[in-house]
């Protein structure tokens, strides 16, 4: 067994080690080459600070990590399954952390599913829970429609992510710089409040029968509105939004117009 770097190998073997990896995981988390490099992309991922753990060419696990400034993300985590069982993940995960902690990271952060048993890998290497990521889904009620909505272009609002994320920021993959390259060309934006000053917005995209709400902030008037305008508009279409973090305005008006959640993840976070 040896460990080589990201850098090392081509995204077509970086691919077919995510796939091993994720091989009969909670949900499919299958990739094409294509949508591998625009996940690596969109997560800022650093190859030469990813690990690969090979026998051989075989891939027998990985680790992979987005890097922003000095705050890293482990954007991807597995063992194949010809190698599970064998105590390989915390000596990967462990190899990895002190990687982050060399090449100057001062924090390092990632997502599990609550159900999922490497998290006892991740806290043995000290990580520890910073917030619960709910997974939401339903069908909301149609309302009235709502005055003072503006549709937008989503590169408009992101600007104010930081300002109205407040206390609940985003998770790496919804922060602005990972929706500039992960939002589809159909996602479309609903901004409220000033032109100058908005109070909430929410950038979606709508299929032909379901709606993904991409990311969303502001108070809780704010979301409410933007909520319900999206109801509106999409009446009896369901709808999620995948980690949100607990206690969110956002997170409490869709709870509150009956949206479940399936899953959940934990957020857990290392620093120095």
């Amino acid at each position: 067994m040896e460990l080589r770097r990201g850098n090392e190998l081509s995204v077509t073997a970086l691919t077919h080690a995510w796939n091993l990896g994720y091989t009969g995981y909670f949900t499919p988390i299958h990739f094409t080459e294509e949508q591998f490099a625009q996940w690596m992309q969109a997560g800022s991922f650093d190859l030469t600070r990813s690990l690969l753990l090979m026998d051989g060419d075989r891939p027998a696990g990985f680790s992979f990590l987005g890097v922003r400034e000095d705050r890293g993300w482990i954007g991807g985590f597995g063992i194949a399954p010809d190698y599970r069982g064998k105590g390989l993940a915390y000596q990967l995960f462990h190899d990895h952390v002190e990687l982050a902690r060399q090449t100057g990271l001062r924090t390092v952060q990632l997502e599990v599913l609550v159900e999922n048993w490497a998290q006892k890998v991740y806290a043995r290497a000290g990580f520890r829970v910073t917030r619960r990521l709910s997974i939401l889904q339903g069908t909301l009620p149609r309302p009235v429609a709502q005055p003072g909505v503006r549709e937008v272009c989503p590169s408009q609002v992101l600007p104010y992510s930081g300002q109205l994320h407040g206390d609940h920021p985003p998770v790496w993959q919804r922060e602005p710089e990972s929706l500039r390259v992960s939002m589809p060309d159909s996602a479309q934006a609903l901004v409220v409040g000033p032109e100058h000053a908005p109070t909430g917005y929410l950038i979606y995209q709508h299929a032909a029968d379901r709606v993904r709400i991409l990311d969303g902030t502001g108070d809780r008037a704010a979301t409410e509105t933007l909520v319900q305008t999206l109801a509106h508009r999409f009446p009896g279409l369901p709808v999620s939004l995948v980690n949100e973090p607990e206690g969110s305005p956002l997170h409490q008006t869709l709870t509150a117009l009956g949206c479940t959640e399936p899953r959940a993840q934990w957020e857990m976070r290392w620093s120095r």
